[in-house]
């Protein structure tokens, strides 16, 4: 039994953290049609914008950007010898800056309807992604997308074919594998200098402290939200106010994150003089969490 809890259990612990991880990554982006190797068009995929564009409602073109005029912009599009169609691509020519929602309509027996249409929102930072669509030959297509400007290079049109795409959802569990040995490395080698009695001690210390200075304690943990809700309100009035951008959820973690740091700051500030290395810690915990909740999964 203690050969098991020295051995087997912290094996199980990290194979348990890297499959919570993986999930956290690949829950927070939709599953896209990702293009395999190559950028280049295949026989299966039809380019239609720029070229196929029939419509337009509330957009206008700005160089490289499409600049919204009105609300509910649309863009409308005749689909000529395209064949079966099962997905729309869109491709950026710089990542997004904030959350796009996008809606595809394609024509049913009652014309563009909400029951014919398929909604994705783009998370910031994609340059590449796709929307499947029910396969068919469609001689019409509606684009909504809710955003201005947008660096849109083009979208096309594409049917599904070994070797041309492939879809980038669920679990990978190479992945999984790999980060559980990462995990079991690291506590291998802080067992080995020994370092748990250290975190033991120092834990046990910290709680004593908490009983001890009573008040004192439930003022500094209170600091964090207070930090956190004082960063989101000045982080909201810089985008909405100076800056002209939404506040989307990307903006409002960062900002959580962005208070909770500077709290760690003033509650741990004798510590961090004596070890400023817990800084890099508590930093690279903020920018780990922003990279494993917001990096797109599209691959």
């Amino acid at each position: 039994m203690k050969q098991f809890k020295k051995w087997v259990l912290p094996a199980i612990l990290a194979l348990a953290a890297a499959f919570l991880l993986e999930l956290i990554q690949t829950g927070t982006t939709p599953p896209a049609v990702k293009q395999a190797a190559t950028e280049e068009m295949t026989a299966q995929e039809t380019r239609i914008y720029p070229g196929m564009v029939t419509g337009t409602s509330g957009f206008c073109l700005m160089k490289t950007e499409l600049v919204a005029e009105e609300p509910d912009p649309q863009l409308y599009f005749t689909l000529d010898g395209t064949g079966t169609v099962s997905y729309v691509y869109f491709h950026f020519n710089t990542p997004l800056e904030s959350e796009l929602r996008t809606q595809v309509f394609y024509p049913g027996e009652g014309g563009y309807t909400e029951g014919n249409s398929k909604v994705v929102t783009f998370m910031p930072g994609t340059e590449f992604q796709a929307i499947e669509i029910p396969a068919a030959e469609y001689e019409m297509l509606r684009i909504d997308i809710d955003g201005s400007p947008i660096p849109l290079g083009e979208i096309g049109v594409g049917a599904a074919a070994p070797g041309t795409v492939r879809l980038a959802a669920g679990i990978r569990w190479r992945r999984v594998a790999v980060t559980a040995v990462l995990l079991y490395a690291v506590w291998l080698w802080l067992r080995w200098f020994r370092v748990w009695p250290g975190m033991k001690n120092a834990a046990l210390g910290a709680i004593r402290g908490i009983r001890e200075k009573g008040r004192k304690s439930i003022l500094y943990a209170a600091a964090f939200p207070i930090a956190a809700g004082v960063s989101v309100f000045l982080f909201w009035i810089f985008c909405t106010v100076f800056a002209g951008k939404p506040m989307t959820s990307a903006r409002v973690v960062f900002a959580i994150l962005t208070g909770l740091f500077a709290a760690s700051l003033f509650v741990f500030r004798k510590t961090l003089r004596v070890k400023p290395e817990y800084l890099i810690l508590i930093l690279a915990l903020c920018i780990g969490f922003l990279y494993c909740w917001y990096v797109p999964h599209t691959g």
